[in-house]
Parts: structure tokens; C-alpha cells; sequence
């Protein structure tokens, strides 16, 4: 499986880069790219880890080279300036670069490399993080993977039982699992998430999340604008109204208490259409927000509402040349970045 998507994705570039395409694939350029990343760590770092998620990290040798190709051939904005300039007739492409979650490796790694090039960024942050509920669902369900040849879980009286025995049984246990909690309402996810646990009680990763006092450095530097990724980073479609008005509002609550300025820009988690739509696009106006980005893979147009921003997920093996690529229109055409 592992090679076909790398085979795909090798004649996706290729395509890409012959020549004449960058003008074939003009009309969908747009006017901007939001770029979207998790975690930055360094390569051994990276590589250490052989969980699913590993694809939403990129080295921190990798992000360099990026930033420096994005400073040194893009104008790259904040948040607020590519709000401004999107809806404007005129203007040069633009680029900003975003973050969701809330990792320490943000702040340890990528703001050096940030500042380096003066390069802005947004940092999209889970405030439960910020209060003390530093648990990973994703990280101790593989730390479970790894340990144990059988799982089992109840989900609404139904039973499920994977054998994972091998690395791909416990891929695809993994990835089934994140399904079902993808589709389920906020009190059966929570018993999930229980069981998922080793011992009962979800385990805390406080080394791995933004602490309060680095959350305010960075805002008090101005190189990085925070943002809001709900409080507790549920998928909101499976949330009532007032539920997903309340994840909106906390959040937002938290961060302008810590910060004392307006909280103006969110980031729905997951951000798949199945995981935002119109209702989340709404309550984010109606709770103060002027912008919501999504994980659609794309970029953006004058035409594109503020609720429901399109970004480019940029992963470890986008190098310069891809960079270029997936910037040009090539991603938009296409509907996807690889």
C-alpha cells in the first residue's frame, strides 16, 4: 500500500513539473495558500517514531528548507494581512503558515526556524492543553498497538475485537478505531477514549503540549498569532449546537484571558468536510471568530469564504521543487496534495 501511494504520488509531481504547466494550472494558483502543519521535530526524532501520525510531522531539517524557499521566493503574511489582501483585486500571491493542536515542538523547533527567516506563523492551540488535560487518545492507543496482539472495545453495545499481531494489523486497527471515534457523539467518544487507555484513565502527555508561559512568549514576540482549535478538539459534526458553541466559546474564553487580546481566528479539528460544515462555519461567526480554516486540500480564491478556508498540508517529503508545485495551482486543480 505504502509503495503504491508513494509511486502516486511520485507521477503527481512529476506531472507537476513538466514544463507549460505552471500556466495550464494558473487559473487555479488563486490568490493564496494557507499552509498547514502538526509537529516539527528533528529527523532522528521523526523517524524514531513508527505510529500513523508519524505523516503529520515533518523534520525540522525539512521545515527549513521550506521556509527558507517560502521567504526567499513568496510573500508570506500573518493571518490578519492575509485576510486583508485576499479579497482585494490586485495583489501579489500570498502565503501564510499555520499549526494546529498546540505541540511544544512548535515553540522548541519551528519558532527558531520562524524567527530565523522572519517568517509569521499561527499556532491553532486544544486549550484543554493549557488546563491540565494534556491526554493523546492517538498516542496512547499506539502505545497499546505496540504492546498487546488483541484490543477490543463496546461502542454502543456493539463489540469489536481487532488481532494485531502484525504492523499493518495494527495500522489498520488504528485507523478504524479513529473512524469510529470520528463518528460518534461526545459522551460515547469519551467512553472510548477510556477504554483506549492502558489503565482506565487517560494517560497525560504534558511534555508534549504548548505550556501557558510559552503560549505567552510566543504571543508577546509578535512573530506568531494564536489561534483557537476548540477546546476539547472534538469532531464538531457529532456535537449538538450548544455544544459546539461551547468548544468555540471556551476556547476563545481561554486564550483571552491568558493573553488579554481578542482571539480572532480558528481552526476546526480534523476539518474534513464530514468534520465542519455550514452549521461550524456559522456558529464561528456567530462566536466572535473571523476566520476557520479547514483541512480541504487546496488554496484560495477572492471568492473563498473566511468560515471555511481551504489549506495545503505540507508533509516531510515536500522538498523545494514540490514546494514550488503544489504552490503553482497544481493542488488546486487537482483537488488534493499529496
Amino acid at each position: 500500500m505504502e509503495t503504491l501511494k508513494n509511486l502516486i504520488r511520485s507521477t503527481y509531481y512529476k506531472i507537476g513539473g513538466f514544463p507549460g504547466m505552471k500556466s495550464l494550472v494558473k487559473p487555479w494558483k488563486g490568490k493564496g495558500a494557507i499552509l498547514c502543519y502538526h509537529r516539527v521535530l528533528p529527523r532522528d526524532q521523526m523517524l524514531s517514531d513508527n505510529s500513523p501520525n508519524r505523516s503529520l510531522c515533518v523534520s525540522s531539517e525539512r521545515f527549513e528548507e521550506q521556509v527558507r524557499i517560502l521567504s526567499e521566493y513568496y510573500n508570506v503574511f500573518s493571518m490578519d494581512e492575509m485576510i486583508s489582501r485576499i479579497h482585494r483585486k490586485s495583489g501579489d500571491f500570498a502565503v501564510t503558515l499555520t499549526f494546529d493542536d498546540g505541540y511544544k515542538d512548535n515553540y522548541i523547533y519551528a519558532y527558531p526556524i520562524l524567527k530565523k527567516y522572519n517568517v509569521p506563523a499561527t499556532i491553532y492551540m486544544t486549550t484543554r492543553f493549557l488546563q491540565g488535560d494534556t491526554s493523546m487518545w492517538w498516542r496512547e492507543l499506539w502505545e497499546r498497538l505496540e504492546l498487546e496482539g488483541t484490543i477490543s472495545i463496546s461502542v454502543n453495545n456493539t463489540n469489536y475485537l481487532w488481532r494485531t499481531l502484525s504492523r499493518d494489523l495494527k495500522i489498520k486497527c488504528f485507523k478504524e478505531i479513529r473512524q469510529i471515534l470520528l463518528e460518534t457523539d461526545r459522551n460515547t467518544y469519551l467512553s472510548l477514549v477510556k477504554q483506549i487507555s492502558l489503565n482506565g484513565s487517560p494517560k497525560a502527555y504534558p511534555e508534549l503540549c504548548l505550556s501557558s508561559d510559552e503560549i505567552m512568549h510566543l504571543d508577546h514576540e509578535g512573530l506568531v498569532t494564536i489561534g483557537s482549535h476548540t477546546h476539547n478538539h472534538f469532531c464538531l459534526t457529532n456535537l449538538t449546537k450548544n455544544e459546539v458553541a461551547e468548544e468555540m466559546t471556551r476556547s476563545k474564553e481561554i486564550l483571552e484571558g491568558l493573553l488579554k487580546k481578542p482571539i480572532r481566528h480558528l481552526a476546526y479539528p480534523y476539518g474534513k468536510p464530514k468534520e465542519a460544515g455550514d452549521r461550524e462555519f456559522s456558529l464561528a461567526k456567530d462566536c466572535g471568530y473571523e476566520t476557520g480554516v479547514t483541512t480541504v486540500n487546496s488554496g484560495i480564491s477572492r471568492s473563498s469564504n473566511v468560515f471555511s478556508l481551504q489549506r495545503l498540508e505540507i508533509r516531510e517529503h515536500v522538498n523545494s521543487e514540490k514546494l514550488h508545485i503544489l504552490l503553482s495551482g497544481f493542488a488546486g486543480m487537482l483537488g488534493k496534495a499529496l
